[in-house]
């Protein structure tokens, strides 16, 4: 076996160290202003980072002006992670244009757009319930948000033993603050089918509420669903 002992490594046209070892191993190259190649027996290069067992982190390459972090590029436990310190934008370029960018504000914009107002910038699914009027009983409430725009949707069934007109009846509060709103209501949920009669709603801006006006004529054990689309404030 054969063993080279140096702290320096140097080129015999360089007036200084190219590579540097220290006592715990750490490999130093500086003021590397051109191309680093590094190749193995097969027909690609590779750059391994082999973090210890006992660590989180599996490996970190840093990007560094005068000796300050810029971003980084972690692998650990728990995650993957590109990391921009300040406030630039983190951009995706494909094909030599750009098609997505990271907002340090928070949110996306695509192919170049680089305006916050137009970032994308909120997506949630969830459930609600609603209180449901005399002679009805609730039966599921769900919403989906993207931006400022969600869709909504309830249904009601009547429990009652007979035929009833669906009172006028304010829901509970929906999900998000809104400013307007937009619905199709009085959908059977048996047969998809419109029952009936007609049915109007408004939302009530300061509480979130929504106002039914109704004439909607509901025969015993009929479902009907509820849909909506807003906007919020």
């Amino acid at each position: 076996m054969s063993r080279i002992i140096a702290n320096n490594i140097r080129h015999n046209d360089a007036t200084s160290d190219n590579i540097t070892l220290d006592g715990s191993g750490n490999v130093s190259v500086p003021n590397i202003l051109g191309d680093v190649t590094i190749a193995d027996a097969s027909s690609y290069g590779q750059i391994n980072l082999d973090g210890a067992a006992s660590s989180n982190d599996y490996g970190r390459i840093n990007f560094q002006e005068n000796g300050t972090i810029q971003s980084y590029i972690t692998s650990n436990v728990i995650a993957d992670n590109y990391v921009v310190n300040g406030s630039r934008p983190l951009i995706l370029t494909v094909n030599g244009a750009e098609r997505l960018r990271v907002l340090s504000s928070g949110g996306l914009t695509f192919n170049g757009d680089t305006a916050a107002a137009n970032a994308l910038d909120e997506y949630e699914e969830g459930t609600y319930s609603v209180t449901a009027p005399t002679n009805f009983t609730f039966g599921s409430g769900s919403y989906t948000r993207l931006g400022r725009m969600y869709v909504w949707e309830f249904s009601l069934t009547n429990s009652s033993g007979s035929t009833q007109s669906l009172p006028n009846f304010i829901s509970n509060a929906v999900p998000f603050a809104t400013t307007r709103g937009w619905g199709m209501v009085a959908q059977s949920t048996t047969s998809s089918s419109l029952l009936p009669g007609t049915c109007f709603l408004s939302l009530r801006e300061s509480s979130g509420r929504i106002n039914f006006s109704s004439n909607v004529s509901v025969p015993n054990n009929q479902g009907i669903s509820f849909y909506g689309v807003c906007q919020l404030v």
